[in-house]
């Protein structure tokens, strides 16, 4: 369902079966979360996803100049 003209935006509705999946899927993805962030200080952990947001916005595609 897309609520408004912006493309970008859509409600998604699971079915029953799909709330089961993603539920159990949440599950192993907050475990798996737990595993690899449980021992890192909130701020440590702030700091590393600061600097990796940072790394990312360095490799976001670049335009290339038209060599027409």
């Amino acid at each position: 369902e897309q609520p408004s003209n912006d493309p970008r935006k859509r409600i998604w509705r699971l079915s029953a079966l799909g709330q089961k999946t993603h539920a159990e899927i949440l599950q192993v993805a907050l475990r798996c979360e737990r595993e690899l962030v449980g021992d890192i200080s909130p701020d440590d952990l702030a700091t590393g996803l600061r600097v990796l947001r940072h790394m990312l916005d360095n490799i976001e595609p670049k335009t290339v100049p038209d060599t027409e």
